[in-house]
């Protein structure tokens, strides 16, 4: 990869990739010598290894398995990859422990017993405190990307995690679903209310984009997927893909006022200045039964939870001044009533 990029630089075209990449797929030559593949060969195997698979797919691929470890960044705006700083022991580990082939022979069970064994030393355990590099990484990405891109492209690509469609952006295409909305979530806020605090709960690697959603709550973790701070206010966003109404009604609802309740009580404990907690859900394809729900748990609780479709949610924010303003039960989760006669 280094030697192409010397020969050809960065901006090389597709096709060029194609006919280097389909000489080293070529038995008959040298893989040492940056070099086209002939004409007869793409001709013969252009079938079995197709362009845009050679070009396109595999590479997003293997891009996308490589950060399954965690031990991958993106840079460049997605165009090149780095290891992850925030993983440091674990990427010497895996140079010191790995860098080397290991030749089984014909000794297959030593093989297979080698390839199913777990390596301890890279875990990710879910009770290790974020960094505060961590952290600003994640609040720096999220201030950069509310100024870089408008409301327009933010509505469309939270639109598309929500739909499960593709999208062709180099870094987002990188980033699960529902990771990929708790990110663009943060950044809504973000774009609406500059000066608000906000501490996005999803793992990040050190440019702050995300491998994985927020942890559920465990031993003293709270498990909101966003906290946003404004003057005496702690509120949590709480983004799903899921659009089942049985979802949002059993496991989301009941989920989100266990975290706004844990809240408050640990602001309280901890001697914090808040004094107001409230809760925001996003969701698309809301049903009228978790405007119901809401109301019993406001009732039950007096816990204050409020439903927002996400088209809705993004269109309201472009003209919002303070969190607070998103204090409104909209007309399609107003609780259902028996008809007046």
């Amino acid at each position: 990869i280094y030697s192409f990029r010397k020969k050809f630089g960065y901006n090389t075209s597709n096709e060029i990739i194609y006919d280097y990449a389909m000489n080293l797929m070529d038995n008959t030559t040298s893989n040492n010598v940056i070099a086209a593949a002939s004409s007869k060969f793409v001709t013969s195997k252009k079938k079995d290894y197709k362009y845009e698979k050679i070009t396109i797919e595999t590479p997003d691929e293997i891009i996308r398995k490589l950060r399954l470890t965690m031990l991958i960044s993106l840079r460049g705006a997605g165009r090149f990859i780095d290891i992850n700083k925030n993983e440091q022991k674990k990427i010497d580990h895996v140079l010191n422990k790995y860098s080397s082939n290991i030749n089984f022979g014909d000794d297959k069970d030593n093989y297979f017993d080698y390839m199913g064994a777990v390596d301890k030393k890279l875990f990710f355990s879910q009770l290790l405190v974020e960094t505060q590099e961590a952290k600003d990484a994640k609040e720096k990405a999220i201030e950069r990307w509310s100024t870089e891109n408008d409301w327009s492209f933010l509505k469309n690509e939270m639109l598309n995690s929500v739909e499960k469609r593709p999208t062709s952006h180099l870094i987002l295409k990188y980033v699960k679903e529902t990771a990929r909305l708790e990110f663009l979530s943060a950044i809504v806020i973000k774009k609406a209310l500059p000066n608000l605090r906000i501490i996005a709960n999803y793992k990040a690697d050190d440019q702050g984009i995300p491998f994985n959603t927020a942890s559920g709550g465990r031993n003293s973790q709270i498990g909101a997927d966003i906290d946003v701070f404004e003057g005496n206010i702690h509120a949590i966003i709480e983004p799903t893909i899921s659009k089942a109404r049985s979802f949002q009604v059993e496991h989301e609802l009941p989920s989100i006022r266990n975290h706004v309740l844990a809240t408050a009580h640990k602001d309280i404990e901890d001697k914090l200045r808040f004094n107001e907690w409230f809760s925001l859900f996003l969701a698309s394809n809301i049903s009228r039964d978790v405007g119901d729900q809401v109301a019993l748990i406001r009732q039950t609780n007096n816990v204050d939870i409020f439903p927002w479709d996400i088209r809705d949610f993004v269109d309201f924010s472009q003209s919002i001044a303070s969190i607070r303003d998103y204090k409104i039960i909209r007309d399609y989760v107003k609780p259902q009533t028996m008809p007046k006669i």
